[in-house]
């Protein structure tokens, strides 16, 4: 059940070592890819919202450019 000799030992931890390096590696990638696209998911809105305040903008231009020439 359990292994006997000290190379087998040393195989087992080996391993584990390699295990758990891989495991937070694959950890840190996946933490730099949230954090990539909560980055551009933000960038998204700031972009929007700059979108809208600049069509809001031109929406009352618009609107007031109307009444001025209804004036006239």
């Amino acid at each position: 059940m359990f292994p006997n000799t000290s190379e087998s030992w040393i195989f087992i931890s080996v391993a584990c070592v390699i295990g758990f390096l891989i495991g937070q590696w694959i950890k840190s990638r996946r933490n730099k890819v949230e954090k990539n696209n909560k980055y551009i998911s933000g960038l998204k809105k700031r972009i929007l919202a700059e979108t809208l305040v600049q069509t809001k903008k031109t929406k009352k231009k618009n609107r007031r450019a109307i009444k001025d020439k209804r004036h006239l």
